[in-house]
């Protein structure tokens, strides 16, 4: 897998964000909450997310190279978005640069 030292990312424990995603302490707490109760052997990617993310001809949400390499292997798969009791099926492609 990898190391928080390999990819400069923010790690709160079960959970891998963004680089650059620093976490009020309040915001924090919430999500080690929500990702021991969910109890999930793979870490979860977190995300900030914005206006962008879900309005617009075209949402997208940019996972990590480094997550996506040790955590979902194939090129095209179905992952599951929660947030405030709701969830969300969506498709989760890989794109070369």
């Amino acid at each position: 897998m990898f190391s928080k030292e390999d990819v400069n990312i923010h790690f709160v424990p079960g959970c891998i964000l963004p680089r650059r995603t620093i976490l009020p302490e309040v915001q924090e707490k919430k999500m080690k909450q929500k990702i021991k109760a969910i109890n999930s052997k793979t870490p979860m990617f977190g995300n900030v997310m914005k206006k962008y993310n879900i309005f617009g001809t075209s949402c997208v949400l940019e996972i990590s190279q480094q997550y996506a390499d040790a955590y979902l292997p194939h090129n095209s798969q179905e992952l599951m978005f929660r947030h405030g009791g709701k969830s969300w099926k969506v498709r989760f492609c890989r794109y070369k640069n």
